[in-house]
């Protein structure tokens, strides 16, 4: 349905409530707790008062359509995937459920935009709150979160293939088991070629152990890992994954991080002794290794060198690279900077000459980056260091991606300076806003970037960095850059205060002349 302008729509709501006509029950109920998520094609807000999800997308002309799902009761949470198709709902049901027909926990996805319309339901065997979706957009998976349940299970799991729809055997129901500990993170794998064949694993770091979890056979015992002893707690701080060699089958591995704790321990995933096939339900198992790196490591990540692959771990001032087949550790010398994150960039700007892998180091609150060639010369193992010296301490780094992956936009904790870095000529260019704490979004084709406060908006084009100002009737809260039927572009600045109102620009050109004005989006199509 089309949703009115602001003034038609007020002008109906006075209308209604001024003559005899029967009013809708949602329009009595409360509006708060609203929920609000960018999708591809649009924005999603979940209203819990009224119990409905409402989808909405930009026309060609700016104006916006609108989809409304009704939601199950006792909402909980919700996301979008990854890619930005469909919108997860999850909800707690009726608790406790006294009658056969009370309402159950459920997973709810739901699809709109360019004519379609989908949703489906997955019943769910407990009331919980957590909800971790694959960042390929395939599973969820739900668990406990700070549930008030009188009673609770925190390490029973749901696992939900969006791509199916509920069977007896989707969602999967599953307890790990557990020593002791609770989960605290998911990470879900790309497909590794394992013994028996290609498997997607989800890894669960609980505060003492690591479970792995075979997607594509969820209903198979997960592989627990006990880390700690009754004299020696290891708890899990981060997880790295390699694929190996691709024609192999034996090579692939988890590096498990640990908190406070010189050790790194790698699972090597490995074929299923002769002698333990009968007892041994999965087509790999999981052998632990424990490898050491001379300090306490911030971030881990497998990265390959003309010497074959090694685990890379950043301690401040240096870097160890192990590896991973007989633990043997080399140092690399950072210089007198620290760097506390690591981000492979192999993908962007290429392999070095003899194939080794290119990475990012930075740290929040330090105003240096580098980029290191993995590899070897004379007496060290890398190619080549670079730094940057930017004039203002690095708060965030916020990657871009559609036609730009090359770029990352830079944010200060400290005044209102932007960098936009090239990863490929490591050049970074400053801009300035008057002041910090903007609201930043970019769009899904790298075209721009967009920042916002108060009222003013800008947008940035990420090819010349021309900046266009704006500056629009009410504050804005977020900015959505969603794409329209016709293929352009729309941006939608949403005011969220009292029923949600929204200005909808071009996003391409963007001109006030031409923009759509919404005062209340939770009015809907008025009664």
């Amino acid at each position: 349905m089309r949703l009115h302008n602001a003034c038609f729509a007020l002008t109906a709501l006075v209308a209604i409530g001024s003559s005899g006509c029967e009013r809708q029950p949602v329009w009595d109920q409360p509006i708060a707790g609203a929920q609000i998520l960018g999708m591809d094609h649009g924005i999603a807000i979940v209203d819990p008062g009224a119990e409905r999800a409402l989808l909405l997308s930009p026309e060609d002309d700016l104006s916006l359509s609108q989809d409304s799902f009704a939601i199950t009761t006792g909402f909980a949470t919700a996301k979008v995937t990854p890619d930005g198709s469909r919108l997860l709902v999850l909800s707690h049901g009726t608790v406790p459920r006294e009658r056969a027909d009370d309402p159950e926990p459920t997973l709810q996805t739901f699809t709109a935009g360019g004519g379609a319309r989908t949703s489906h339901s997955y019943r769910l065997s407990d009331p919980l709150s957590g909800l971790k979706v694959d960042p390929l957009s395939r599973f969820a998976v739900v668990h406990a979160s700070g549930d008030a349940a009188f009673l609770q299970n925190p390490n029973e799991l749901s696992i939900v293939d969006l791509t199916r729809e509920q069977t007896d055997d989707n969602p999967v129901h599953l307890t790990l088991r557990s020593f002791g500990g609770t989960p605290q993170a998911f990470t879900f794998t790309e497909d590794l070629v394992l013994p028996g064949g290609k498997r997607r694993l989800l890894v669960v770091q609980t505060d003492r152990d690591i479970a792995l979890v075979d997607l594509d056979a969820p209903d198979l015992p997960e592989i627990t890992i006990p880390l700690s002893s009754d004299t020696n707690k290891m708890v899990p701080g981060g997880v790295a994954v390699s694929d190996g060699a691709l024609e192999r089958d034996d090579d692939a591995r988890i590096a498990i991080r640990l908190q406070d704790d010189s050790s790194v321990i790698i699972i090597n995933l490995e074929p299923v002794l002769e002698s333990d096939k009968d007892d041994t339900p999965q087509s790999f198992r999981a052998v632990p290794n424990f490898v050491f790196t001379d300090g306490i490591p911030s971030d881990i990540a497998f990265v390959q060198t003309d010497g074959g692959l090694r685990l890379a771990a950043l301690l401040g001032t240096r870097l160890t690279l192990v590896n991973p087949v007989t633990g043997i550790a080399s140092a690399v010398d950072l210089g007198a900077q620290e760097f506390s994150q690591m981000t492979i960039v192999t993908d962007v700007v290429g392999q070095t000459s003899d194939g080794s892998d290119v990475a990012m180091l930075w740290s929040p609150g330090k105003s240096h980056i580098a980029f290191i060639a993995f590899g070897s010369t004379v007496g060290q193992p890398y190619k080549a260091i670079e730094k940057l010296k930017l004039d203002t301490a690095v708060s965030t780094v916020a990657p871009i991606g559609g036609d730009n992956p090359h770029l990352r936009i830079l944010r200060s904790s400290t005044g209102g300076a932007v960098h936009v870095l090239d990863l490929l000529t490591r050049t970074a260019a400053p801009l300035h806003a008057s002041s910090s704490g903007a609201g930043l979004t970019t769009s899904a084709d790298g075209g721009r970037a967009w920042l916002h406060q108060g009222s003013s908006l800008a947008k940035l084009d990420l090819t010349t960095l021309h900046p266009q100002n704006f500056q629009l009737q009410r504050p804005i809260s977020r900015v959505f850059d969603v794409t329209r039927p016709s293929g352009g572009d729309a941006l939608i600045t949403l005011h969220e205060s009292g029923l949600i109102g929204a200005t909808v620009l071009d996003a391409q050109q963007p001109a006030l002349s031409t923009a759509r004005h919404y005062a209340g989006l939770l009015l809907g199509e008025l009664p």
